[in-house]
């Protein structure tokens, strides 16, 4: 019989008493999802009366007593303190709410003759369980050998539960002769039906993979978590998911806003010693099938990418010819990859080796590696179907990119570390990152890089690289103001004239859209569009961003769109219109000679443009929309050059002609 001192039951009188912050937030659970409480404390005592962990009040003195003790839907609070248990084995839906890892440790012993290896082993069919705040350490190891298999967590269900890890630190026994030490670990395909939810939690000192997951069926969220690399004298990744044997995935297989360290072992960093931060493997066996269909990997920090190592890894290791294995459809997004500065030999930020099928790779920063992105064959097969745009790489040491294919792929939008471009190629003026291949087929590299981004400055000050947008990111011939029929700027009253907020402003051009964008994408009531006019020094003039919305004529400022429906203009007769522009007009200018063209016609007035003889050429550039509408080419620029602007007799009035 148990004893009913050791079980606290959740009433409302009694929350109010509870000890600690995340004491209190165990009890305050739903009723419906709250069974009774048993408190550990190590020196077997409690206070009943204010549920304080000192007191004369007899509790357990173990985990494991607990864990015995406790049925379906328990809660085991346990209080600071370290607690040598070899093996907790849980086989019941309990949740176990530790005081916070930097008080209470399970201590595994780090010796040896476990059955099965896990410190915290986790079979639980008939319910959800909760983890948090531990310390798990020293892991004993399976059988009679100390270089044994040893799991800090081993987790895993036949059943559709939750198992649920929060905010606690799993250590490894920080030796790098040990390569069967891992952290945590799950698998299937019978067990690995759960959905797992690991979150906040640091993994730390393992001998080998942090995070081990192979062949799980259920979803996975490993997300906020700190993570290195491990010790171990061998390849090995931080986080590495895998399947094989006719295991296909797929659910959701989320990692997400991670930071993970892949020097924290100190090396050395050789072929023999790499490995990845975050690794997905289809086919891990070879011949077996073993695919993954529903992977994000987004938001991840990743440092420390030495020599020989990589940030984002996705290995496809199926023989030829066809499509097992493969990892389809994989998001890769808003990732930070960086290596030590300068770029080691054999360093990748993403790395995909054989058949990996339609990956959106956007919106990452890579900086400080050998290589930022490459598509390697395996077994004869490459990556299919990729994008790769709006990325930023910086600091390149050969490549970034390296494609070993001969068919093309779309990798526009990038920044290879300078205006000009990338080195390559067909870009004969380019001097930035370089496009090539080693040991790709005839024929290789292929991959279409133009336009690529003028700039790399990141306008998203989270871990998102996102492009600058300026007022024209992606600028391609199309989008000069035509020559035919004519462009030009003409800019009154400046200069010499004794009012200096009497300027006028005419601009006129036209300009052909990207493939794929029409004069349909211009959405001004809810967009808006920006007018920006430079000097021939790159100083603004002004930078005028000019509102959506539709015509208000109580305020006289807004956007009307014509009956038949082929232009847009733009009003403002309010007394302070923005930098003097009361009028624009867009027009939908397409014809089978000129798809996709637009007419654009900018007017100010009574403004102070600043504008002095030597500033010219001056340059206007007209967005049609805000950032995003400047990232996908909806945006056009001028481009004059010194002789086609001339100043009149009074030096008062210039005019730009093309």
């Amino acid at each position: 019989m148990r004893s009913t001192s050791h079980r606290i039951r959740s009433t409302p009188q009694r929350r109010l008493h509870r000890i600690g912050a995340v004491f209190a937030a165990v009890l305050l659970l739903p009723a419906t999802a709250l069974g009774a409480t048993l408190v550990v404390d190590d020196d077997g005592t409690y206070d009943a009366g204010t549920d304080g962990c000192d007191g004369p009040d007899a509790t357990y003195s173990t985990i494991n007593a607990a864990n015995t003790a406790a049925v379906d839907f328990d809660t085991i609070f346990v209080c600071p303190g370290t607690y040598v248990e070899t093996q907790v084995n849980v086989t019941k839906a309990l949740t176990f709410q530790g005081s916070g890892a930097a008080s209470t440790f399970i201590d595994g012993g780090g010796g040896t003759g476990l059955t099965s290896a896990g410190t915290l082993r986790i079979r639980t069919t008939t319910g959800d369980v909760t983890v948090d705040g531990f310390t798990i350490q020293n892991p004993s190891a399976q059988g009679a050998s100390a270089t044994g298999l040893r799991f800090g967590v081993s987790a895993k269900s036949t059943a559709p539960v939750t198992y649920t890890f929060t905010n606690n630190v799993i250590k490894g026994m920080n030796n790098p002769a040990w390569g069967m030490d891992y952290g945590f670990y799950t698998d299937g395909p019978g067990g690995g039906q759960e959905t797992l939810v690991f979150q906040y939690n640091t993994i730390t000192e393992t001998g080998s993979n942090p995070m081990l997951i192979e062949r799980h069926p259920g979803p996975t969220d490993v997300s906020y978590n700190v993570i290195d690399r491990g010790v171990y004298s061998g390849g090995l990744s931080a986080y590495f998911n895998f399947s094989h044997s006719g295991t296909v995935i797929t659910s959701l297989q989320r990692v997400s806003n991670n930071v993970i360290n892949m020097a924290a072992d100190g090396g050395p960093y050789t072929s023999s010693n790499g490995g990845g931060a975050i690794s997905f493997v289809g086919a891990f066996t070879g011949g077996s099938a073993g695919s993954f269909s529903n992977v994000e990997i987004t938001d991840n920090e990743i440092v420390g990418v030495e020599a020989y190592r990589r940030g984002i890894s996705l290995f496809n290791n199926a023989p030829a010819p066809g499509t097992i294995g493969d990892i389809s459809n994989a998001v890769i997004r808003c990732n930070t990859i960086s290596g030590p500065g300068t770029p080691q030999a054999g360093s990748y930020g993403i790395r995909f080796n054989g058949l990996i099928t339609d990956p959106d790779i956007r919106n990452n920063a890579i900086d400080s590696v050998d290589t930022a992105f490459a598509g390697l064959i395996r077994n004869t097969h490459v990556a299919t179907g990729i994008t790769l745009n709006e990325n930023s790489f910086t600091s390149i040491g050969t490549y970034a990119i390296d494609w070993q294919s001969d068919v093309s792929f779309d990798a526009e939008a990038n920044w290879y570390d300078d205006p000009s471009g990338p080195t390559a190629t067909g870009n004969p003026g380019g001097t930035g990152a370089a496009i090539g291949a080693s040991g790709g087929p005839p024929g290789s590299p292929v991959v279409d890089y133009d336009p690529w981004l003028e700039s790399g400055s990141d306008a998203d000050p989270g871990p998102c690289f996102v492009p600058d947008a300026g007022p024209c990111t992606i600028v391609d011939p199309g989008q000069i103001f035509a020559t035919k029929p004519k462009s030009r700027v003409v800019l009154k009253k400046i200069n010499t004239d004794t009012t200096p907020d009497n300027d006028g402003l005419v601009a006129t051009g036209f300009f052909t859209l990207p493939p794929g964008l029409s004069f349909a994408d211009f959405t001004p009531v809810t967009d808006g569009a920006r007018v920006v006019l430079t000097r021939q020094d790159d100083g603004t003039v002004f930078d005028a961003t000019l509102p959506g919305g539709a015509y208000n004529p109580a305020t006289r400022v807004g956007w009307r769109l014509s009956g038949n429906g082929k232009t847009w203009k733009f009003i403002d007769r309010s007394d302070t219109p923005v930098d003097g522009i009361r009028d624009i007009r867009v027009a939908d200018k397409e014809n089978s000679k000129f798809p996709r063209r637009v007419k654009v016609k900018v007017k100010g007035k009574k403004a102070n443009y600043p504008v002095v003889n030597g500033d010219e050429p001056v340059q206007i550039v007209v967005t049609l929309g805000g950032e995003t509408a400047a990232a996908q080419g909806l945006c056009g620029t001028s481009d004059y050059q010194s002789g086609d602007c001339v100043w009149n007799g009074k030096q008062n009035k210039l005019s730009c002609r093309r």
